[in-house]
């Protein structure tokens, strides 16, 4: 995967393969407003520096608020999903009146059925990704709905432009570079060092869950770091941003605490997420290499 031609459409998040027949639908678009239009680090030129009150004017962070947004849409759509027959929708519709719609998101057979869903208009971006994710982190023992929503938002979030490689959403400094990234958080201080934290650890979740292979192509063709230096980066950015005063005052302290503390099985979440759902077709020694070794070490 070249660096100069990665600039991968993220429409294809969620995607579904073709039920049985003779023909094997790929992957196809489902989040018309999350593309990532760019995965290029420019290499003769760094972010320009900017002073921390011009940086965050008017920006915002990401939250915790995907679950919260799921409407009585989605909910419908998932009891039409899951329900075979009126009276197992009927009986589900009731559990998810009882219960919380939870009892609905929790349920096992329900990222399949999104995966399988024909309908192109849905299921919407925030309950897909909300769903999946919170299966495949139930997949690794994380059972943390707060830690999956962040994770959604922020995979919704940077899936936009170039929301990625901005501190903040209305920033005009971008930062391809981890390197950068901890420089700045060494020099500000107060508001903006926190965010600086924050996004250390989201943009390096980012990389290494969506965009492993292009870290192992990266390697071995130009020397780069392996993907632990990334994962110990994010798991610091995590970290400190839970350390800070302000992560108190944004209510932050125990998901930002969580992320560093599990940033391990959010990457590989967000790797499987990748790998079966996104770029399907791509094989690799490495992707191989990569998989058997976080299976030989979830297993430890």
């Amino acid at each position: 995967m070249e660096r100069s031609t990665l600039s991968c459409s993220f429409a294809s998040a969620s995607a579904r393969a073709k039920a049985e027949g003779e023909k094997t639908r790929t992957t196809q678009s489902r989040v018309q407003d999350a593309t990532v239009s760019r995965l290029r680090a420019p290499e003769s030129t760094r972010p320009n520096l900017v002073s921390s009150a011009k940086a965050e004017r008017g920006s915002t962070m990401i939250a915790t608020s995907v679950r919260a947004s799921l409407t009585a849409e989605d909910m419908r759509l998932a009891v039409e999903l899951l329900g075979k027959s009126g009276v197992e929708r009927h009986r589900l519709s009731q559990r998810a009146v009882e219960e919380g719609p939870d009892a609905l998101w929790d349920d096992p057979r329900l990222m399949g059925a999104l995966v399988q869903s024909r309908d192109l208009r849905r299921p919407s971006p925030s309950l897909f990704f909300y769903v999946v994710l919170r299966r495949l982190l139930l997949e690794l023992d994380v059972d943390d709905r707060t830690l999956t929503d962040y994770c959604a938002a922020m995979v919704l979030a940077f899936g936009r432009g170039d929301r990625a490689y901005r501190v903040g959403e209305h920033e005009e400094n971008r930062y391809a570079y981890l390197v950068d990234l901890i420089a700045e958080a060494g020099r500000a201080e107060g508001e903006r060092q926190f965010r600086v934290r924050v996004h250390l650890g989201n943009f390096s979740l980012w990389l290494t869950g969506i965009f492993p292979d292009y870290i192992a192509a990266r390697r071995t063709r130009k020397g780069g770091p392996p993907l632990p230096y990334y994962e110990a980066l994010g798991r610091k950015g995590f970290l400190m941003a839970s350390d800070h005063t302000l992560a108190r005052q944004y209510g932050m302290i125990g998901v930002l605490r969580s992320a560093g503390e599990r940033f391990g099985e959010l990457r590989v979440a967000l790797n499987r997420l990748s790998d079966r759902l996104m770029f399907p077709h791509h094989h690799s020694p490495e992707r191989l290499m990569r998989q058997v070794e976080d299976e030989f070490r979830l297993a430890g």
